[in-house]
């Protein structure tokens, strides 16, 4: 089933062969035997075609070989869109057809308006689906060649070895260290017994990842996230530690890429699902993440108080303690699989 978006797309028969589809969202590329590129591995994993792409910079050789028109699905994060159209602009040559596609209340209204110099004014051009349709053309307007570092954000982590973090748009917490992790960093410097083999689950940007690494003597640590743009951000940031410790960067749809099995799992998992509290992935993650421990292997999350995650631990380990809770954050920590 074809979500909203790309129903739209095709009651108005936009896609040929030659489109490209860009943050695709679903098995459009497949229907219509033309190219998509994805960013969230999840998505990739279950819809892309042999053609179709997953990362978090464009291949610029496309519109110079089986391409003439894109489609982008506008997401929510401005600042996002901001650095997807500079990313098109870049590689789209003069009079390139650039379709936008998004539900009515995923902020499209207003993206559309911000589009840069490099596009004409978009126009609308049908509804329906609880979705909008706009086109707009590349123009002349000459832009520099695109680099993500561009547009990547820094911030310190606290304490010493100095440690920056990477980050981009449409990654979560993006221009400063969030409250949940600070709390949990705080608890890992009190107490390092971290050691061993690590998994760092949902790894955002890497903090987590780059302060075990700086504060514990650990062997190895694998840093998963479903986002190019998070992985991409993770790479950058343990690479500049410099440190001994190796490590890995991995794109998985929750732990299926995942392999082997770790000493310590730690994470400050997702919970929202657009404006809504959503427990599908943190509960999916608990429910299969005993058979990623080692014997003797520990899991350490943070979560917001309110979120009912003691429950959904206590169903599949036989240990579980709470040893931090500020009122607003807490640190779960779980061992001993039932």
């Amino acid at each position: 089933m074809l979500d909203n978006p790309s129903q739209l797309l095709l009651r108005h028969e936009v896609v040929t062969p030659a489109t490209l589809l860009v943050n695709a969202q679903d098995s459009l590329s497949r229907q219509q035997s033309c190219r998509a590129h994805f960013y969230y591995a999840n998505l990739y994993h279950h819809f892309a075609a042999d053609n179709d792409s997953f990362a978090a910079e464009l291949d610029p050789q496309l519109f110079q070989t089986s391409v003439d028109q894109a489609v982008l699905y506008v997401p929510k994060e401005k600042s996002l869109c901001r650095m997807l159209f500079d990313n098109l602009a870049a590689m789209m040559p003069e009079d390139a057809t650039l379709y936008l596609v998004g539900p009515n209340k995923g902020g499209i209204k207003s993206i559309v308006k911000q589009l840069p110099a490099s596009f004409s004014p978009a126009q609308k051009v049908a509804s329906g689906n609880h979705c909008l349709l706009y086109v707009c053309q590349r123009n002349a307007t000459q832009v520099a060649p695109f680099k993500l570092d561009d547009y990547q954000t820094t911030y310190q982590l606290p304490g010493e070895p100095a440690t920056t973090v990477f980050n981009l748009p449409g990654v979560f917490s993006e221009q400063r260290l969030d409250a949940g992790t600070a709390l949990l960093l705080e608890y890992i410097g009190a107490q390092p017994k971290i050691h061993g083999r690590v998994l760092d689950f949902a790894c955002g940007s890497g903090a987590i990842s780059a302060f075990v690494r700086a504060h514990c003597s650990i062997d190895a640590i694998v840093a998963s996230d479903v986002s190019a743009f998070a992985l991409a951000t993770t790479e950058q940031t343990l690479h500049t530690q410099q440190l001994d410790s190796p490590f890995e960067v991995l794109a998985s749809d929750g732990l299926d890429a995942v392999t082997g099995r770790f000493d310590w799992i730690i994470t400050n998992p997702p919970f929202h699902s657009g404006q809504r509290t959503d427990y599908e992935i943190a509960g999916k993650f608990i429910s299969e993440v005993a058979k990623k421990l080692k014997p003797g292997g520990r899991l350490l999350i943070v979560a917001n108080s309110f979120l009912g995650y003691n429950a959904l631990l206590r169903e599949r380990f036989r240990e579980v303690s709470e040893p931090l809770n500020n009122g607003r954050y807490k640190i779960l920590q779980a061992h001993k699989p039932c």
